[in-house]
Protein backbone atom coordinates (compact mmCIF):
# COMPACT_ATOMS: atom_id res chain seq x y z
CA UNK A 1 0.00 0.00 0.00
CA UNK A 2 3.02 2.57 0.94
CA UNK A 3 4.65 1.60 -2.35
CA UNK A 4 1.14 2.53 -4.20
CA UNK A 5 0.67 5.76 -2.78
CA UNK A 6 4.21 6.60 -3.42
CA UNK A 7 4.14 5.78 -6.87
CA UNK A 8 0.76 7.96 -7.33
CA UNK A 9 2.86 11.06 -6.00
CA UNK A 10 5.92 10.29 -8.04
CA UNK A 11 3.74 10.51 -10.92
CA UNK A 12 0.74 13.13 -9.60
CA UNK A 13 3.08 15.91 -8.19
CA UNK A 14 5.20 16.56 -11.40
CA UNK A 15 1.97 16.41 -13.38
CA UNK A 16 0.73 19.38 -11.01
CA UNK A 17 3.37 21.48 -11.90
CA UNK A 18 4.33 20.53 -14.84
CA UNK A 19 0.51 21.27 -15.71
CA UNK A 20 0.75 24.68 -13.85
CA UNK A 21 3.84 26.14 -15.76
CA UNK A 22 2.27 24.88 -19.33
CA UNK A 23 -0.82 27.06 -18.06
CA UNK A 24 1.21 30.21 -17.16
CA UNK A 25 3.16 30.43 -20.30
CA UNK A 26 -0.17 29.97 -22.44
CA UNK A 27 -2.23 32.61 -20.12
CA UNK A 28 1.67 35.11 -20.96
CA UNK A 29 1.60 33.89 -24.76
CA UNK A 30 -1.97 35.01 -24.80
CA UNK A 31 -1.75 38.39 -23.27
CA UNK A 32 1.19 39.50 -25.72
CA UNK A 33 -0.70 38.65 -28.58
CA UNK A 34 -3.59 41.15 -27.32
CA UNK A 35 -3.14 44.85 -26.73
CA UNK A 36 -5.77 47.68 -26.31
CA UNK A 37 -6.47 49.99 -28.76
CA UNK A 38 -5.01 53.60 -27.65
CA UNK A 39 -7.77 55.47 -28.96
CA UNK A 40 -10.86 53.50 -28.49
CA UNK A 41 -9.17 50.75 -25.43
CA UNK A 42 -10.98 47.97 -27.66
CA UNK A 43 -9.08 44.47 -27.27
CA UNK A 44 -7.18 43.86 -30.33
CA UNK A 45 -5.35 40.99 -31.32
CA UNK A 46 -2.09 41.36 -33.44
CA UNK A 47 -1.60 38.47 -35.72
CA UNK A 48 -5.82 38.30 -36.49
CA UNK A 49 -6.57 41.33 -38.44
CA UNK A 50 -5.52 45.18 -38.38
CA UNK A 51 -6.95 47.72 -36.23
CA UNK A 52 -8.56 50.58 -38.08
CA UNK A 53 -8.44 53.57 -35.92
CA UNK A 54 -11.51 55.67 -34.82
Amino acid sequence: MTIMLTGVAFFALPAGIITAGFLEEFRLNRTRKTQKCPNCGELIELDDHNHEPH
